[in-house]
This record gives structure tokens, C-alpha cells and sequence, in this order.
């Protein structure tokens, strides 16, 4: 929490001491605070506006990532159960080989070991 007060009073802080500088030479001492505080709460405010839209900007992202993952993800579970539906009797992806058939070696039963 104190991280998202801590970037907003930056930005405030930094409009009162711009604004409070510039506007001393020209006016009064109290008239340069008051516009100095006019500046830090209108950047505070609109630190706090910025942020907030870039949050929900973000989140709503997240959001239709994951309702696109979540979509994604049933539909390849339909295919999948659409798929041993209409072909229960499909053969499956591994075939057991012997390792020595891999290697070109098949014993046969008159070999002795």
C-alpha cells in the first residue's frame, strides 16, 4: 500500500516544490503556497486517476487471458472426449519395441545367450 501512496506523493511533492519556486519571485509567500498546494493536489489526484485506469487496464487483460485460456482449455478437452467418443478402438501414440529390435539385434529363440 505505501508503495502506490509513495509514486503519487512524488509526483505531488515535486509539483508543489516546481510550482512553489517559480510562483515565489512573482507573487507573495503565501500566495506561492497556496498555488503550490493547488499543484500538489492536483497531481496527486491525477497520479491517483493514472494509475487507476492503468490497473484496470491491466486486469482486464489478465482477465480475458485467462477466460481465453480457460475457453481454450475445455475445448481441447470436448476434442479430446469427442475424439475416444467416436473412436474408442484408436490405437494410442506409444508402441512398445524392444530395445534390442532398435538396435537391429532381434533374438531369435535358437540364439543362446
Amino acid at each position: 500500500m505505501t508503495s502506490k501512496w509513495r509514486h503519487q506523493a512524488i509526483l505531488g511533492l515535486s509539483a508543489f516544490l516546481l510550482t512553489f519556486l517559480f510562483s515565489i519571485f512573482n507573487n507573495t509567500w503565501l500566495t506561492a503556497l497556496l498555488w503550490a498546494a493547488i499543484g500538489f493536489l492536483l497531481f496527486f489526484i491525477l497520479g491517483s486517476v493514472i494509475r487507476l485506469v492503468i490497473n484496470q487496464s491491466i486486469s482486464k487483460q489478465q482477465l480475458d487471458t485467462r477466460e481465453f485460456l480457460k475457453v481454450e482449455k475445455t475445448q481441447k478437452e470436448e476434442t479430446l472426449a469427442n475424439d475416444s467418443i467416436e473412436n474408442p478402438m484408436k490405437e494410442t501414440s506409444f508402441h512398445a519395441v524392444p530395445l534390442d529390435a532398435l538396435h537391429g539385434r532381434e533374438k531369435t529363440k535358437t540364439e543362446a545367450p
